[in-house]
């Protein structure tokens, strides 16, 4: 494939491409609730569990999916997570915080 763009000033930048349109081979797939032992045949999830899900195919991803699937660290997405957290959680990210405030105190004086 080739693609080529032009602005309006006809300037030209030509990219060439091939997708690969080989399909992986899946090796193994995997949905497990969080605790659940791998060797059931039969999995049952309700509202509100954690569902593991594993997959393993016959190449190597040219990217980090884990970094993709990733959602971007904003305020609102922060506010968000501290929403979905119970009480004690919260206490604990506080100490935290109060611990790298103070750590960055330090280093300013």
């Amino acid at each position: 494939y080739t693609l080529i763009v032009t602005d309006a000033s006809f300037n030209e930048t030509v990219i060439t491409f091939t997708i690969d349109k080989t399909l992986p081979k899946l090796g193994a797939a995997n949905i497990l609730v969080s605790g659940d032992v791998n060797e059931q045949e039969v999995f049952y999830a309700t509202n509100g569990d954690k569902i593991n899900v594993y997959v393993r195919f016959n190449e190597e991803l040219k990217h980090n999916v884990a970094q993709k699937l990733r959602k971007p660290i904003t305020v609102e997405t922060v506010e968000k997570d501290l929403q979905e957290m119970d009480v004690e959680d919260l206490e604990a990210l506080k100490a935290k915080i109060e611990a790298l405030q103070k750590a960055k105190n330090e280093t300013k004086e």
